[in-house]
């Protein structure tokens, strides 16, 4: 499932690239709804104030890519090929951090 999502969300990221923040809305989306699947796939139980209170903290740690990401993702292909790399990176390492929070609550 983690997988699944990284490549969705790299796909979303290179082909929105050019537009301005044209990305942001579909990735915010995709991930909200990644980790809510994870959530309920894990059997956590969390709400829907929980899970976008995780995915948002855990976002906070990537402002400075985000912010460097929005100089270079206008640069025609390079910066679709960078966008997405970076926005599998950082989808991966939030998908298992969620699979990570919620088997240590289930435990």
């Amino acid at each position: 499932m983690i997988h699944g999502f990284t490549a969705a969300h790299g796909g979303t990221a290179f082909l929105l690239s050019q537009i301005p923040f044209g990305d942001t809305a579909a990735l915010t989306a995709e991930t909200i709804a990644m980790v809510a699947l994870i959530a309920k796939k894990c059997g956590a139980g969390w709400t829907q104030a929980t899970v976008e209170a995780f995915a948002a903290q855990f976002l906070a740690q990537y402002v400075g890519v985000e912010v460097a990401k929005h100089v270079y993702k206008y640069i025609p292909f390079f910066g679709n090929v960078a966008n997405a790399a970076t926005t599998i990176a950082i989808t991966e390492a939030l998908g298992w951090a969620t699979y990570e929070a919620c088997v240590q609550q289930c435990s």
